[in-house]
């Protein structure tokens, strides 16, 4: 009788104990509450520079096809360069860390809000009583402005790199001093940054 009870507590407590294991407990914790493996600075920095990362690249395309002067079609090439080359070094680097990428509820670019569409009916013949939908579509978009706007996103993104600069994880550290924020130090000065 006493073997078997002895038997029946050592059950007891391989069961109890073997549910203790802390890597059963971290990985229902990211399965199942959404939680990643960094702090709120590095949640901050992945969500803030990837969908400005994101919403830059089609930005700069459109601004390369529709900019008037050789140095907005330069800033917007240059801008998608750096972008682009930062996009699938973040997407790795969330996965790694268990954030969620591409950033969900990012802006997303519309070139219509860059166009202005001028709906006009116009009669086909000048005895016909038929008529015909003629839209005009004009662009909106100007040099100085975007050059302003990639100034504005260049400095909030090496904002970002500086708060990580800091951070308490040394991965997240590293990748914040790398030949990146030199480019994008560098965009920022293309931009028309740091002439005050």
């Amino acid at each position: 009788m006493k073997f078997l009870k002895l038997f029946a507590l050592s059950g007891c407590a391989v069961f109890f104990l073997s549910s203790c294991d802390f890597s059963v407990g971290k990985k229902k914790q990211l399965e199942y509450n959404h939680t990643t493996l960094t702090d709120t600075d590095g949640y901050r920095f992945f969500q803030t520079v990837g969908s400005i990362a994101a919403y830059e690249v089609d930005y700069a395309d459109y601004a390369g096809n529709n900019a008037t002067n050789a140095n907005a079609k330069d800033l917007a090439s240059k801008s998608k360069e750096v972008y682009a080359e930062l996009l699938p070094l973040l997407d790795s680097l969330a996965t790694k860390f268990q954030v969620d990428f591409p950033i969900k509820g990012g802006e997303v670019f519309d070139q219509a809000q860059f166009e202005n569409v001028n709906v006009q009916e116009v009669e086909a013949e000048a005895d016909s009583t038929d008529t015909e939908i003629v839209e005009e579509v004009t662009s909106l978009f100007e040099d100085e402005d975007y050059a302003a706007h990639v100034k504005a996103n260049a400095e909030e993104v090496l904002e970002q790199f500086d708060r990580l600069s800091r951070n308490t994880n040394n991965e997240l550290r590293d990748f914040s001093n790398t030949e990146l924020k030199n480019k994008i130090e560098d965009l920022y000065q293309t931009a028309g940054g740091g002439e005050e």
